[in-house]
């Protein structure tokens, strides 16, 4: 098989590169009152967490409009951009609500440079379709400045982005149910069929629309049931529990996100950088529904699901977000690159390798990424006819040896990917 022929001649927007997180508004406010924290204290937390591990945007949505300065002036401080879904969680449906609730953000806004672009929507149904498009049209008319964007359900993806005319789109895309769950993938082969599948398919549609696309992977844990935290601030899903979806280890973060790059991906945001689970005393004795419909599944025994976001409810960084960051620093100076680079055809790799080739239409250089989607195990790569210079993956510096036979010759973590710049 041959990777990288979906074409993305379509990319014509200039939006830079996110590298982001995404942050439900009310999760903050919770935390930062279960932890005795201002508003602003916590968010500024939030913010420097972050800006440490090389995030560079923040998607915002439920967001409290009258927060808007404040905010933004401590996203400025830790140089973050934002999106912002500041319509406390609803669409100013008639014409005349939408044109004087942008005008006055727009006003309440103006001079601020964290403010990067309009969330017109998360996961919306087909009825709003008609809608999100005037708002879109009335953003780019009120503020030309700002891009706009939404996060769409891999069931809405392919046909939003003509729908409604965003700038960009991304896909929220969460692999990682919980053991033998009936409603999505839980072994290592569906969790990535399904990520891969419907990334694909939203770059595939976001092609001919002057669309860009975005993935949203995931890292967070949902729980119906009882449920408490362990002392190093992780879900664990107790006996007469549904455990909906699990977080991911950092193998499985790191090839969500070369994964994300290796589809063509323009932009990544991982939900999400609060813990969506409360922590609270009720939630270890709240019960199940008694009329659960997956009766089978109900566990027996507790399991640790891991952390319910990025950060802890009590503001620990997780090792998560930690490798998040190493990633995220590490394509920092690539970003430009990443977001002109076209397709390009590259040898069959042998399983479970895969890999898409890709070119620099400013200089015709050529770039191979490649992926270990083994998320257990180390596993060796030779790519043959390399010739007789060796290789450095582009995002650590790595140089990988060229054996007697000419063969580049790498060995990648469980998940773990690179980038060789082949001419």
């Amino acid at each position: 098989m041959v990777f990288g022929l979906m074409s993305v001649a379509g990319f014509a927007r200039e939006i830079p590169m996110p590298l982001g997180v995404y942050l439900s508004w009310e999760i903050a406010v919770n935390d930062a009152r279960r932890n005795d924290r201002t508003r602003e204290d916590w968010l500024d937390m939030l913010f420097a967490g972050c800006a440490e591990r090389g995030v560079d945007t923040v998607w915002i949505v439920n967001f409290q409009a009258p927060q808007l300065k404040p905010v933004l002036e401590i996203a400025a401080r830790h140089n973050l951009e934002l999106l912002l879904s500041p319509r406390d969680g609803k669409l100013p449906f008639s014409e005349d609500e939408m044109r004087e609730f942008v005008a006055d953000l727009v006003a309440a806004g103006e001079g601020s440079t964290a403010w990067a672009g309009w969330i017109l929507s998360d996961e919306p149904t087909e009825e709003t379709f008609p809608a999100l498009r005037r708002y879109n049209e009335l953003l780019r008319q009120y503020d030309p400045g700002r891009h706009t964007a939404l996060v769409a359900m891999w069931q809405q993806a392919s046909a939003i982005a003509g729908a409604v005319g965003p700038d960009a789109v991304a896909v929220d895309l969460y692999p990682f149910f919980g053991p033998g769950d009936p409603n999505g993938p839980h072994t290592d082969a569906t969790s990535r069929a399904f990520f891969t599948r419907h990334a694909e398919a939203l770059v595939a549609s976001c092609r001919n629309t002057d669309t860009v696309p975005w993935i949203m992977p995931q890292c967070f844990v949902e729980v119906w049931g009882p449920y408490q935290y362990n002392d190093a601030g992780e879900v664990v899903a107790l006996p007469g529990s549904y455990l909906h979806w699990r977080s991911p280890d950092t193998a499985e973060m790191r090839w969500q996100f070369f994964e994300a790059l290796r589809v063509g991906g323009r932009g990544i945001f991982y939900f999400q950088l609060g813990s969506i689970m409360a922590a609270n005393p009720e939630s270890a004795t709240r019960a199940l529904a008694a009329d659960f419909a997956w009766p089978e599944v109900v566990l027996k025994e507790p399991v640790n699901a891991g952390p319910a976001g990025l950060v802890t409810p009590d503001g620990r960084m997780t090792p998560q977000f930690d490798e998040l960051g190493r990633l995220y620093r590490a394509a920092a100076p690539w970003k430009e690159l990443i977001t002109r680079w076209q397709p390009q055809e590259m040898p069959q790799l042998e399983a479970p390798f895969t890999g898409a080739g890709f070119f620099d239409p400013s200089d015709g250089a050529v770039y191979w990424l490649v992926l270990n989607n083994s998320l257990r195990e180390e596993r060796q790569l030779q790519v043959p006819g390399w010739g007789s210079e060796t290789a450095a993956d582009m995002l650590t510096g790595r140089v990988f040896p060229v054996d007697a036979a000419g063969n580049l010759v790498l060995n990648l973590a469980p998940g773990e990917g690179a980038i060789l710049k082949r001419q």
